[in-house]
């Protein structure tokens, strides 16, 4: 990656601000529509952020200047050399296309396929070490098989989940400012004692509110009951809607 431009920068599009101001923001590359880098902002149409998750770890978020996230890449150096990590790509109107892993540049583990602009994968793709294994056609029936069983309790959130979001959740200036409020849509993993794992993006709208639906569901973490199989506490995944919207 070439030249960075690095924490609190202002990237001025469409009216609008994305300013870097929380420790973990990372930094911001301008990009044009060929995805080369600018320094004019008023040339760019997209823009790059990047953020260290761990020593071994940096993720690139590609975003439209004012509009839903692109993909998501996962690296292990800085520059963007090393694919180790969740990969996702994101349709126009923001919703999850596919994802999965690559460790040490190929493709590992199982990759989901989504139907499209909804948040249920139709197909599920296996590799081991970048190899095909198979391939898994998915149908609404086996992907409820483990809810629909008679042992099975579903994860749920301790009390008023709307008012959670009542104290916690904060409508950025930045989305604000453009007039964008929707629902965001995370996925996460609820581990055994109800603490939240990994979220992702299975609809974004926009860079700010995309974040804040992160942060507030990081957030909540400790405050949901584990789901229980065979009357035991289990991991289980589950999805949250987030909904911005204006006044």
């Amino acid at each position: 990656m070439t030249k960075k431009i690095l924490l609190f920068i202002l990237l001025f599009c469409s009216g609008t601000v994305i300013h870097a101001q929380k420790t973990g923001d990372g930094y911001f590359i301008l990009l044009d529509n060929d995805m080369n880098q600018v320094t004019d902002a008023k040339k760019a149409t997209m823009f790059l952020n990047i953020r260290k998750l761990s020593d071994s770890a940096w993720r690139y978020d590609y975003y439209l200047a004012v509009g839903p996230r692109l993909r998501t890449e996962t690296f292990k150096d800085e520059d963007g050399t090393l694919p180790n990590g969740r990969f996702v790509w994101y349709n126009a109107l923001g919703f999850i296309d596919s994802c999965g892993d690559a460790k040490n540049g190929r493709r590992d583990g199982k990759w989901y396929y989504y139907v499209p602009f909804k948040t249920d994968f139709d197909r599920v793709v296996t590799y081991n070490n970048g190899k095909f294994v198979n391939e898994v056609i998915c149908t609404e029936e086996s992907r409820k098989q483990d809810e629909n069983e008679a042992d099975y309790v579903e994860s749920s959130f301790k009390g008023s989940f709307k008012k959670f979001l009542e104290k916690n959740l904060v409508f950025p200036d930045r989305a604000q400012n453009a007039q964008l409020g929707s629902a965001v849509i995370v996925f996460f993993e609820l581990d055994s004692t109800g603490a939240v794992l990994d979220p992702m993006l299975l609809r974004s709208v926009e860079y700010s509110l995309d974040h804040e639906a992160e942060r507030v569901i990081l957030k909540s973490s400790g405050n949901w009951n584990p789901g229980y199989k065979n009357g035991t506490p289990v991991s289980t995944y589950h999805q949250q809607s987030i909904n911005f919207s204006l006044q």
